[in-house]
């Protein structure tokens, strides 16, 4: 959305993630990036975005990272992910995006879901998961450490209170880390 007073004019970049879904660190590209141009944007005025309209081809990464940049104007945003071809959709996820005043060396996610809702065994594929993705805008490689303590199991209650970590070592800068609950 254009937060400003005068037209803008966006571009939207599109980075897809290699080695999506491994439950790994998601360090690398997957082609790309890819871009989309909108011009003249006015102010109180939003457009949707898609990564088809930037043509990322289908299946080139299902995850990945976006970058919205203004030719001059603030601008806001936010990510609603849902499910594509389910009628009703069964669920909507929102996140929203961070301003280069906003960066800092210590994040707190308030829900990472891991076969959630109603999940009654233990197969990975029964229930909604979330994830974490760490883009790199240092200048230089880091280090992320990812931490998720648990607060709710209906299969395992023992596991309430337990911290597990997964970490990614030296990401370069520019880079995404992509991490699964």
């Amino acid at each position: 959305q254009n937060a400003g007073s005068a037209n803008t004019n966006l571009t939207a970049t599109f980075t897809p993630c290699a080695d999506q879904g491994s439950g790994t660190a998601c360090v690398g590209r997957a082609g790309g990036p890819y871009t989309w141009n909108f011009t003249g944007l006015e102010p109180g005025k939003m457009v949707v975005l898609d990564a088809t309209l930037a043509s990322v081809p289908a299946g080139n990464g299902s995850y990945g990272s976006l970058v919205v940049t203004s030719s001059g104007e603030n601008i806001a945003g936010a990510v609603m992910e849902h499910h594509g071809t389910a009628s009703p959709a069964t669920y909507l996820k929102a996140v929203a995006g961070f301003s280069p005043a906003q960066y800092d060396t210590t994040y707190y996610v308030p829900q990472v879901k891991n076969q959630y809702p109603k999940a009654t065994t233990d197969d990975a594929c029964n229930s909604k998961w979330s994830s974490v993705m760490v883009q790199n805008v240092s200048g230089g490689d880091v280090n992320v450490t990812v931490d998720y303590t648990v607060n709710e199991n209906n299969i395992t209650p023992a596991r309430v209170g337990t911290t597990f970590s997964d970490s990614a070592t030296a990401l370069p800068d520019g880079e995404t880390a992509f991490f699964m609950s």
